[in-house]
């Protein structure tokens, strides 16, 4: 026998490399079924619908299909005691009237407006707790886990992840106090209606993103930059037709080393120890606001300040000014106004 063949029968068989399989459809969003869906399901697959089409008519698979006909008597059992039709758990409730002044709490939590504080789980099962030391001082109760979630199923609720700082603004009280505010400014020339805002810099924190090789993606950390604190405050002043616009910086330093002799800064420099304004930094910044619109007026070649409507521009320009300034005086955190 030849080495080639020989060699060819001594090596040990290859397996057989399997076919790609085809690629998966899509998986979809798990669906929670409530109870008035559940219902409609029963009826349904009664009438002898088939269950692919009631699959793809509610987005579910079949085996929520097969699962809802299982239980059909527990589910119109919980609909003839009377559960919510918007309600995802229909298990029996023991402590019902627990679950009901719970929910009402909630409700006056939630009905808060502005002032309404975040909800967890801990506080859900603490408030449970209270009541039911209240109305079953002897009965043994637990607010367990398993308690609150059926409770949250029942009332149709969601934790949902909360970001940014939205949820402190009162949109209804918001309304109403933006309409009270454009009716006091109908009759005012809108050049003479200002508006002050602040923002924050952080001139040295660095971006939380940053491209890198696929094959440092696992050892890339971060920096101190990321945390850093360092920043100045900014406020701009614009007034409605935005013809008028007065830019001013507040620092720490009280001379910083970049505008060191420069004498023609389009915007104007205060120094304050953290960097924020405050009652003493106001009182500077409306000073040489009122110095600034004053230049304006005389760039535009206007006489009447001086004259009747002037004296109407002056109170006008105090108004709008002092509206500013009872908004810094509100977030002011200065000794001097706290005395």
């Amino acid at each position: 026998m030849s080495s080639p063949a020989a060699a060819a029968i001594a090596a040990p068989a290859v397996p057989a490399v399997a076919a790609p399989a085809a690629p998966s459809a899509q998986r979809r969003d798990r669906r929670k079924l409530r109870l008035g869906d559940k219902i409609h399901h029963i009826t349904e697959v009664a009438d002898r619908v088939p269950d692919e089409t009631l699959a793809l008519r509610y987005g579910v698979t079949k085996r929520a299909i097969y699962g809802v006909w299982a239980g059909w008597s527990k589910i119109l059992d919980a609909a003839a005691r009377g559960v919510p039709l918007r309600a995802h758990c229909v298990q029996v409730c023991w402590f019902p009237l627990i679950g009901e002044l719970l929910y009402e709490w909630f409700m006056r939590i939630r009905s808060m407006g502005r002032k309404t504080m975040p909800i967890s789980r801990i506080a859900l099962q603490v408030k449970a707790s209270q009541l039911a030391c209240l109305h079953y001082p002897v009965t043994t109760f637990s607010a367990s886990n398993g308690f609150v979630d059926r409770w949250v199923k029942r009332r149709s609720l969601g934790s949902v992840h909360l970001h940014g700082s939205g949820g402190g603004i009162d949109l209804l009280e918001g309304e109403w106090r933006t309409a009270e505010l454009r009716e006091k400014m109908v009759a005012l020339d809108p050049e003479c209606i200002l508006n002050m805002d602040e923002t924050a810099l952080l001139y040295k924190l660095a971006p939380t993103y940053s491209y890198v090789l696929e094959c440092d993606s696992k050892e890339t950390h971060g920096t101190e930059l990321q945390r850093a604190e360092a920043r100045v405050t900014l406020v701009i002043c614009v007034n409605a037709t935005g013809t008028f616009k007065s830019i001013a910086v507040i620092g720490k330093a009280s001379q910083s080393v970049c505008f060191r002799g420069q004498t023609d800064l389009h915007v104007r420099y205060y120094s304050q120890k953290k960097g924020w304004m405050d009652s003493t930094v106001c009182a500077k910044w409306l000073a040489d606001l009122r110095e600034d619109w004053g230049a304006f007026n005389s760039r535009r070649g206007s006489s009447s300040w001086t004259t009747r409507r002037g004296t109407m521009r002056r109170r006008q320009m105090t108004a709008s000014t002092l509206i500013g300034c009872r908004r810094i005086r509100r977030h002011d955190s200065s000794p001097a106004t706290k005395a």
